[in-house]
């Protein structure tokens, strides 16, 4: 009898444990593949963001690149202008009357192995400057191109992917237990509507609801957060990567114009300050020192009480300095949305002999008093600086887009006595100045009067310059944050397929007879839920609305579901974590991360996912081909803008149709890879479509 009972007992234990392990086992699978679906979602966004780095850093040195030229042509001219500037009218007297040899004599005669170089290097130069830039910014532009291919390809990708790892994850190579819900594609479309365009969703009511979710989870991260950071998670107005292009100006909304502008203001920036050595300072001058030092000592005379000490400073320098430099710059400033097709480079140089007188006067008397003790006065702290240069060589080169576009005048270029301005000059180096300083006055107004005037006109001006590409960039908010929105994946397995020692799993008391509200009744502290009310049954068995709801956007009376989260982060190990995110460098990987309360209240039916996407179509397969068919639409909508933008009146007009064809053209043919696409998806998200209800 014992033995019996003993047999007995360890059957049904036997059984239990079967039992157990097989949900144990079903749900540990089930959440492998949920995460590895979600992580591999947010790892091909992040390759995206990486490949947007790589090309913006390669548009970055190829604008590099016109900037040298630009320089170089400059630097070129200065040299070989040098007789412009050795006729000014102080050089045309004698160096010893009555002998007729003129100081503009000795200087041509001087300075003809520079004229010689200049000859040369702006032969060679000038030829590359008027077909590079084109070569430089029609390349860029295809960059841009390129950049809106990827994106388009990486949204097909984590959709496949999106089946790809939940294949690779069943328990059963000849049974798929488990299935991705509509909910799991609903998330990642809105994840790309919000990454790639602004939306909309006017949801003002939702900050109640989402104080709500916050007072009943006290234990989540969110609920600490306020309830309108988290809804611009979830609802933002802006998107986290920009396509910008220098077209914005014809648009209406300000907001995308403003955000454009410094988009580009930030490009610019970038450019200035990858700029070599040679394109941002050409800083030399002989001799590097001063050739008459400070010979008068400080004197002090004390009289006891009284101490005066009185110091006397005085340098002399003589001979020749040059400056330039050449900046990527808008004529006019960054000021307006108008002023991003202006951008384009601009080089200056100067070569100017002369004198640089240096005086100062330090005079500082002392009172020593017994008791009292020392006190000091600086009576006079002077210091005066007298430059005197005359012009010995000077140019300009501009390589814009259009004429009109060029600096013309010299106050175009800058202020007269501008101090380490955007051609050139160091802060830290007092004589390292720029071309602007006051050393080189009379060479700069001299370059204004002298015919032709350097400072702009055919000659100084060559347009082969097509402009700044479309390029992606990061919005300011994820530049803080330093992470993407998050990518979310809803999976489930149907407990029926579950295989148990029983028929049925546990009925929670879903029917006619005794239906869950009753069931529940006096028991709610007894009955509780997490992973979505899912550990061994479902919620959805609840004769409630959630119930109701889960079994319609997990297409089964009784699902065990889960949701996984990830994202991809910006993190620079070589700056310890300090660079600010940005589509410019290319450190960006993939995490999981904990659900947030809006997903997870959409998942568990506390708010219907037509407010978290409203507008969608309410299948799997109907949101991927309205996200993808959206997006198709407005890339290759804004890479047509730009190509008609690019060409000049009046071919504009018998080019822009053909264009607008072509666009439509591809447009189509991007509508029937998705098309083909989605139906190679049928086969697997059908089973999403299919009712579990009725088995």
């Amino acid at each position: 009898m014992l033995g019996l009972m003993f047999l007995a007992i360890s059957l049904v234990a036997i059984i239990a444990l079967y039992n157990q392990s097989q949900l144990v086992r079903h749900r540990v699978q089930l959440e492998n593949a949920a995460d590895a679906t979600a992580y591999s979602i947010a790892k091909l966004a992040a390759r995206n963001h990486n490949f947007v780095a790589y090309t913006n850093r390669a548009m970055v040195a190829n604008e590099v690149s016109v900037g040298q030229i630009a320089a170089l042509i400059s630097w070129a001219k200065h040299y070989r202008d040098i007789r412009k500037f050795t006729s000014y009218p102080l050089y045309q007297t004698p160096i010893a009357p009555p002998s007729p040899v003129t100081y503009s004599m000795v200087l041509n005669t001087i300075t003809i192995p520079y004229q010689a170089v200049g000859y040369g290097v702006d032969a060679a130069a000038s030829r590359i400057g008027n077909f590079w830039p084109t070569v430089v910014s029609h390349f860029n532009s295809a960059l841009g191109v390129f950049q809106s291919a990827f994106a388009l390809s990486t949204m097909v990708a984590q959709f496949e992917t999106h089946q790809d790892v939940i294949q690779a994850n069943q328990l059963e190579d000849d049974n798929a237990d488990i299935y991705p819900s509509f909910l799991s594609f609903l998330f990642l479309t809105k994840n790309i509507l919000e990454t790639y365009s602004p939306i909309d969703f006017g949801q003002s009511d939702m900050e109640g609801v989402m104080e709500d979710l916050a007072e009943s989870n006290p234990d989540s991260e969110d609920a600490i957060r306020d309830a309108s950071e988290q809804l611009q998670d979830f609802f933002p107005t802006t998107a986290m990567i920009g396509l910008n292009s220098p077209n914005v100006s014809k648009k209406d909304d300000d907001d995308v114009k403003d955000a454009t502008l410094d988009a580009y203001k930030y490009y610019a920036a970038l450019v200035n300050e990858n700029r070599d050595p040679f394109t941002e300072d050409r800083h030399w001058q002989w001799p590097a020192a001063d050739t008459i030092p400070d010979l008068i000592p400080r004197l002090t005379l004390d009289a006891g009480i009284v101490k005066l000490i009185i110091d006397l400073d005085f340098g002399l320098w003589f001979g020749v300095r040059n400056d330039g430099g050449a900046a990527f710059q808008a004529h006019g400033g960054l000021k307006k949305a108008e002023d991003i097709s202006k951008l384009g480079w601009a080089a200056i140089d100067v070569l100017s002999i002369g004198v640089e007188i240096e005086v100062g006067l330090f005079v500082r008397i002392e009172v020593c008093l017994p008791i009292v003790g020392c006190e000091g006065w600086t009576l006079i702290d002077l210091n005066f600086e007298l430059p005197i240069g005359f012009p010995l060589g000077g140019a300009t080169h501009q390589l814009v887009a259009e004429q009109r576009h060029a600096l013309k005048i010299l106050t175009d270029w800058g202020k007269l006595g501008q101090i380490d301005g955007p051609y050139g000059g160091d802060p830290d180096d007092p004589v390292n100045e720029g071309p602007l300083e006051p050393f080189h006055t009379q060479n700069l107004l001299w370059g204004q009067s002298v015919p032709p005037p350097i400072y702009g006109g055919p000659t100084n001006v060559t347009t082969s310059y097509t402009g700044v590409p479309i390029f992606a960039s990061l919005d300011d908010s994820h530049r803080q944050s330093r992470q993407s929105r998050e990518y979310i994946v809803a999976l489930a397995i149907d407990l029926g397929d579950v295989e148990t020692s029983d028929s049925d799993t546990f009925d929670m008391g879903n029917g006619d007879a005794t239906p869950a509200e009753t069931w529940l009744e006096g028991r709610e502290d007894e009955v509780t839920y997490d992973r979505f009310d899912l550990d061994t049954c479902s919620r959805s068995e609840e004769a409630s609305l959630e119930g109701l709801y889960q079994q319609v956007v997990f297409t089964s009376r009784r699902p065990m579901s889960t949701i996984s989260s990830a994202e991809a982060y910006f993190s620079n190990p070589m700056q310890d974590g300090n660079e600010p995110a940005s589509l410019f460098s290319p450190f960006w990987d993939a995490r999981l991360k904990p659900n947030s309360l809006l997903p997870t209240a959409v998942a568990t039916g506390e708010i219907e996912w037509s407010t978290f996407l409203p507008g969608a179509p309410d299948d799997a397969i109907g949101v991927i081909n309205w996200t993808l068919d959206r997006m198709a639409e407005r890339l290759i909508e804004e890479q047509v803008d730009y190509v008609v933008s690019q060409i000049d009146s009046p071919w504009d007009s018998v080019a822009e149709p053909p264009i607008r064809m072509v666009g439509n053209r591809a447009y189509e043919a991007s509508e029937n890879v998705i098309d083909k696409m989605t139906d190679g998806l049928t086969d697997f998200v059908g089973m999403v479509g299919k009712s579990k209800c009725a088995g």
